[in-house]
């Protein structure tokens, strides 16, 4: 917001002293509104526009991204379990929230250069930008449509402390364009029907601020609204489930986060809790089938699945098979 000569012009006091003054206009003339900023740097950098709880309500966690994306890479848990260790607690009434891409890519100048190189090759190539280096790519298209990895990720940020953060599209599986080049080529028509239009304007798609998709395997015809919605199965629905899970168990949103060990870098466990409320999550990060150590308390508690059918927990086994993802 400011600049000053010498500097990086990063946490300047007198950027501090205007959100400040933005936030009280706000709390005063607009209540219930909210201020959410977008800061490329390490959470401690970040945390500082929460100051104490009178500048942002919620900031982006973009130093997450990349560790997510790095631990699903390496199928390493630990890589996310060390980052979340070391996250700052915000103050009252602010809050992180977590994305996996939005209209920016997926940063990834806030890593190491050996997780650098890592992304780079398993992600796609890396576009040099003024606000730093990016891999402009959406999550269907760079996983394939694979939806046990999509499906893996939306649940994990939405069971980990913070507000899940859901760029429009990645809930039925948005295509992207990437002959456009940069952060224009995420930003095609959302896709609510099958026409030509997508349903998304009246309008002649030559006139669209950009193209619709046109990968076949992603385009209107394949990926809509309207099919998702009538079909169960779909990433839709799965989204749904995942919104009304958590809206309907406070323990994901105010709880705890207490790490369980399961003697394998490729499974995370975790349970969140709040007061008497406690629930259990457990994610695969490998393409491999992985057997995960379960602890005897956990076992023999009460445990219902609230995702359907994805896990059958077994008082008298210590270990549990997971599939892939």
């Amino acid at each position: 917001l400011f600049e000053r000569e010498t500097t990086d012009c990063e946490n300047l006091p007198e950027t501090h002293q205007y959100i400040k003054a933005v936030r009280s206009f706000i709390t005063l003339s607009f209540p219930g509104r909210i201020l959410m900023g977008v800061i490329n740097q390490q959470p401690l950098g970040i945390q500082k526009y929460f100051a104490e709880g009178n500048e942002l309500h919620l900031n982006l966690n973009t130093p997450l991204t990349a560790r997510i994306f790095t631990a699903l890479a390496e199928q390493d848990g630990f890589i996310l379990k060390r980052f979340l260790d070391t996250l700052p607690v915000p103050p009252k009434d602010c809050q992180w929230v977590n994305p996996l891409l939005g209209s920016e890519g997926l940063p990834v100048d806030l890593i190491s250069p050996d997780h650098y190189d890592l992304l780079n090759q398993f992600y796609g190539q890396v576009t040099q930008t003024p606000d730093g280096p990016r891999i402009y790519r959406r999550l269907t298209s760079l996983f394939k449509n694979d939806q046990r990895r999509l499906r893996l990720l939306q649940a994990l940020v939405f069971s980990i402390p913070g507000t899940p953060g859901i760029f429009y599209g990645d809930e039925i599986g948005l295509g992207e364009r990437p002959d456009l080049g940069g952060r224009k080529g995420l930003l095609t028509p959302m896709q609510w029907i099958e026409s030509k239009t997508a349903g998304f304007s009246a309008a002649d798609p030559v006139h669209f601020y950009t193209p619709l998709v046109d990968n076949p395997d992603l385009d209107w015809r394949t990926i809509n609204v309207i099919e998702q919605e009538s079909n169960p199965a779909s990433l839709l629905y799965f989204m749904r489930d995942l919104i009304r899970t958590r809206r309907d168990h406070p323990e994901l949103v105010w709880g705890k986060l207490d790490w369980v060990e399961t003697d394998n870098t490729a499974v995370v466990a975790f349970i969140r809790q709040l007061d008497e409320r406690r629930l259990f999550a457990i994610y695969n990060l490998s393409d491999r089938t992985s057997g995960a150590r379960i602890p005897r308390e956990i076992r023999q508690a009460h445990r219902l699945d609230l995702l359907g059918g994805y896990l059958r927990l077994q008082p008298d086994l210590t270990n549990l098979t997971l599939k892939p993802y």
